[in-house]
């Protein structure tokens, strides 16, 4: 069994799976985008400011808090607004949190009053906030992830070639989009934690993308490899890191999985985008940055091969002696 685990990775080549991760992630990008233009994005309360209501209900079935849930949901829904109600316990009690999307003083009172009344227990807290994170602090947090972007690029340049830079950073940006394109789709409230998960996820990129141009830059030193092209290069190299990459993947996904189903809600908004960067970072770490890198490389050589070509035409267009015809004069 292991025998033929290790043939399988030995014949493995990730290249011949680029163009379905590729396809996979371009229509992923291309649904994210038409329900953005439809419907955007589901904006938090850090964004959108609105009003809080806790409800204590004590120690009650499961049954009886899902009842209680949509009594008080009906009542914030006839004010047509957006909301969102947990639970989270206080001590030994059981409290029902309703965040309501609104900033109307009426409507807050409206609330107040009507989710009173709704039910035999009363509401023990209440709290208004205002767009805590605004248009400026987003502007600037993206400001930020630009120029970090921008560094990155700069060291990989230093450290390894611009070329390996340019696929890290196209990587990066893919794995930030379908991020976006997952909580546009599948409706995730976006808040001030989900800035924070797009820095995190963008760390844990770069790093797989590294490990992996590490090796192809050892191995293009190799006499051995001297004459195997750029796309063959890319796929040893792929083999030699797999099992680091998918095992360090395996383990970060799986503590963050865990996450996702025992934390509270408000760690889910963090946890869940986070989720879907690994997976799709860890993928494109291995079947999509290294092709990119591959096909620059490519293309590279073809110019400086094209250029060389030209120049030796030049200068041996130059150099070739040249035959002046002259008229012959007759002999009287």
């Amino acid at each position: 069994m292991q025998n033929k685990m290790q043939q399988k990775l030995n014949n493995f080549k990730a290249s011949r799976w680029t163009k379905y991760f590729l396809s996979f992630s371009v229509t992923f990008l291309v649904i994210g985008l038409i329900v953005f233009c439809v419907l955007g994005f589901n904006l938090g309360m850090d964004f959108t400011g609105g009003s809080t209501y806790e409800v204590a209900v004590g120690d009650v079935d499961k049954s009886e808090v899902d009842t209680l849930k949509n009594e008080l949901g009906q009542v914030v829904a006839n004010e047509n607004i957006s909301y969102v109600i947990s639970t989270k316990n206080s001590g030994e009690d059981m409290v029902l949190e309703i965040k309501c999307q609104t900033q109307d003083p009426d409507v807050q009172e409206t609330l107040l009053t009507n989710l009173s009344n709704a039910t035999t227990y009363t509401v023990t807290n209440t709290g208004f906030q205002g767009a805590t994170t605004t248009s400026e602090t987003l502007t600037n947090a993206f400001i930020a992830i630009f120029l970090a972007l921008i560094a990155m690029l700069i060291y990989i340049a230093i450290r390894f070639e611009l070329i390996s830079g340019v696929s890290a950073l196209v990587v990066l940006f893919h794995d930030v989009l379908m991020m976006c394109a997952f909580v546009i789709i599948f409706r995730v409230e976006v808040n001030a934690s989900f800035v924070a998960a797009i820095i995190t996820i963008l760390g844990y990129s770069i790093n797989n993308t590294i490990i992996i141009f590490d090796r192809i830059r050892e191995n293009m030193k190799m006499p051995n490899y001297q004459d195997l092209a750029p796309k063959e290069i890319a796929d040893l190299s792929v083999r030699q890191t797999l099992r680091r990459t998918i095992n360090t993947a395996l383990t970060t996904i799986l503590a963050v999985f865990l996450l996702a189903i025992i934390g509270v809600a408000s760690m889910r908004e963090f946890v869940l985008p986070i989720l879907i960067g690994l997976i799709v970072g860890t993928y494109a770490s291995i079947f999509i940055s290294p092709q990119i890198w591959a096909y620059l490389m490519s293309r590279s050589k073809k110019l400086d091969k094209k250029r060389r070509q030209k120049a030796v035409a030049v200068e041996t267009s130059t150099t070739k002696p040249q035959v002046i015809e002259a008229e012959a004069t007759p002999v009287k």
